[in-house]
């Protein structure tokens, strides 16, 4: 449900900034009359796609990691504590962003900006990070907790306490 939501929004939006992205540079190039208004308006599905795209990537756990420490000690119990330490601080970070995000679409619809040829409100796209960062903490949450369960499965395989570390 989840994986055809993202892949289906995320292609509408990729194909809708790469068609106006198009239109631009065509009416600029071929046809010497660029349209204002559209330089703006590409920003809002961009945007999405980006937060999007982020959550995306957080939910199918394909982030760009560096595994270095598990090849140094790459018994079960210390893969396990590594990840664990990792999810922890992809959590909170995640979690200080989605704070600073949510902040700044409260300052967003406070202020209520506008675009600068068809004033659109900018919260239009300002809220996209909000729900992005919110996304991505949320599932980084669930891989916290699948991180847990990880750790208590390699201590229960393993009947003495791990030395290894």
């Amino acid at each position: 449900m989840m994986s055809s939501f993202f892949r289906w929004t995320l292609t509408f939006l990729l194909l809708l900034a790469t068609f106006m992205e198009c239109g631009q540079v065509l009416a600029r190039y071929l046809l010497q009359m660029p349209v204002m208004w559209l330089d703006e308006t590409i920003i809002f599905p961009a945007i999405w796609m980006y937060m999007l795209g982020c959550a995306n990537a957080s939910r199918e756990d394909t982030q760009i990691t560096a595994r270095i420490l598990p090849v140094f000690f790459n018994s079960p119990c210390s893969v396990a504590i590594f990840d664990l330490l990792a999810r922890f601080f992809s959590l909170a970070i995640s979690a200080w962003l989605a704070w600073h995000a949510l902040d700044y679409l409260f300052y967003s619809l406070e202020v209520n900006r506008k675009t600068g040829y068809l004033f659109l409100p900018l919260y239009i796209g300002e809220c996209s990070i909000g729900a992005g960062m919110i996304l991505v903490t949320w599932y980084c949450a669930l891989h916290f907790a699948n991180s847990i369960k990880k750790i208590r499965q390699a201590f229960a395989r393993r009947a003495a306490p791990c030395q290894d570390i």
